[in-house]
């Protein structure tokens, strides 16, 4: 069983990662605008240059299709396993609690580096950010909100979007950390924000959950390394979307 399930697991894991290589933003500027979008703006393969380069409605619609990839990931995943395979693998047991939620967790993990270093484009991909909201859509109602709330909020006040999307993620990571003490000590599942879709796997902010954000947080700001030189600098620029066309020049 055990070998079986170390074998499930790294599948999940490599189609999280080619799935989440599908670079949305690069196929939506390509076959609607006529252009690559990583040869204009910030060069960045992500919703937030599209917006700056193509417009706002383009720029929704490629975050929105990273959220589904996310969701397709994590979900997926947990069908499989949960309907599929349950009964051949093994459940992860340590610290008294069975952690079936790994077969999720990882695969979404794998996503999101393959949003940020895609096979199918040269590994030249986002920052991340889009399916990092859409990890905590999948998982965690409360960590969302917390995100939601954060981001518009610094967003408002200081209106650069990097810098709103690095202080999110930290401030994300630390609630995991207090949900993920809460998650050993409170017996209803569903109270501490996670999806409960049965008694044996459910999404909690376990000790898995905490490396799988903690990871992610260090990704996503590592990304944002040119916008914390220029932040540090006070030259990052404020964020402004184009309404309509697409600049002049690359």
């Amino acid at each position: 069983m055990g070998y079986y399930s170390f074998i499930c697991l790294f599948v999940l894991i490599c189609l999280g990662y080619f799935i989440g290589s599908i670079p949305f933003s690069i196929i939506v500027s390509k076959v609607f605008y006529k252009i690559d979008i990583r040869d204009y703006g910030s060069h960045n393969a992500g919703g937030t240059n599209i917006g700056r380069v193509i417009g706002k409605k383009a720029s929704i619609f490629v975050i929105i299709l990273d959220l589904l990839k996310m969701l397709l990931v994590v979900w997926g995943s947990f069908f499989f396993v949960e309907y599929v395979v349950k009964d051949s693998v093994y459940s992860f047991n340590f610290w008294n609690m069975d952690h079936y939620s790994i077969y999720a967790y990882l695969p979404g993990l794998a996503c999101c580096l393959g949003h940020s270093f895609p096979f199918y484009c040269d590994f030249r991909g986002g920052k991340s950010v889009a399916v990092y909201i859409g990890f905590l859509i999948a998982t965690n109602l409360y960590l969302l909100f917390v995100a939601v709330l954060s981001f518009f909020t610094i967003l408002a006040v200081k209106k650069i979007v990097s810098l709103s999307s690095i202080l999110t993620t930290v401030i994300v990571n630390v609630c995991t950390i207090i949900l993920c003490v809460l998650s050993y000590f409170v017996n209803l599942k569903i109270a501490l924000g996670g999806f409960a879709f049965s008694l044996n796997l459910y999404f909690v902010p376990d000790i898995i959950y905490l490396f799988v954000i903690s990871f992610m947080t260090i990704f996503v700001i590592c990304r944002h390394k040119e916008n914390i030189k220029r932040l540090l600098n006070h030259t990052e620029p404020i964020t402004r979307y184009k309404r309509k066309g697409v600049e002049d020049g690359k």
